[in-house]
């Protein structure tokens, strides 16, 4: 057995949780067979979980930690104004998503399990809780700039990230068998254009005003690159 760092402990463990979870499904994974694969006593998985749930907890912020960071980092830019903030962050991460299509395709799959619907209701309601704060932020933001006309910019939030989820989720699935449908592919960018116009009205934003063009280049040259 390989001695570990204290500090390395705690990602070993979620690596090796993770790999069960996608092996087995979270409800077939046991704590005692994620400490059996770790390595490590109870007692040091105990130190930092206090249960299987807290490993799952963990694990699906895994899931959205660049997208979090992605959000974070435009939401507290100073010197931008609300519209080129949330340009910037479907930009991003919508860039960031294509780019991570296999891994996402992967997750897709394991997501499809019925062993792991709890696993993929952790991460959409992480998602929710994690990025609701920060598209609220730019979204008050843009009605005080006089940009957004929204009496309900809370509801508005949950629903911009809800309609993501959604959108990502679509977009995975027609891409993961865009070789034998390339019709597929014109299916997915009105998909992307119907959630621009769909926030753009929601946020009560200047017609045209939320900008995908350069995520929807980055897609077409991921996929040319795919052929």
């Amino acid at each position: 057995m390989i001695a570990l760092k204290e500090s390395n402990v705690k990602q070993h463990i979620l690596n090796v949780a993770m790999e069960l979870f996608y092996e087995k499904g979270y409800d077939n994974t046991s704590i005692n067979a994620i400490i059996e694969n770790v390595g490590v006593s109870k007692g040091a998985f105990y130190h930092y979980f206090k249960s299987k749930e807290d490993v799952l907890e963990a694990v699906a912020g895994r899931h959205i930690e660049v997208e979090i960071t992605i959000t974070k980092k435009a939401a507290e830019e100073r010197y931008l104004n609300a519209l080129e903030k949330i340009n910037k962050v479907f930009n991003e991460v919508l860039t960031h998503k294509v780019l991570d299509m296999g891994e996402r395709q992967k997750i897709s799959k394991f997501f499809e399990s019925e062993g792991n619907v709890k696993f993929q209701r952790k991460v959409v309601e992480n998602k929710i809780k994690l990025l609701t704060p920060l598209y609220l932020s730019i979204i008050k933001q843009g009605i005080m700039e006089g940009i957004f006309k929204t009496s309900y910019p809370d509801e508005v939030a949950e629903q911009i990230i809800q309609m993501l989820i959604i959108l990502n989720s679509m977009v995975v699935k027609l891409t993961s068998d865009i070789n034998e449908k390339p019709e597929n592919i014109a299916v997915i960018k009105r998909k992307i254009e119907a959630y621009r116009e769909a926030v753009e009205r929601i946020l009560g934003a200047p017609k045209d005003s939320i900008n995908f063009l350069e995520n929807i280049r980055i897609f077409e040259e991921y996929m040319n690159n795919k052929k």
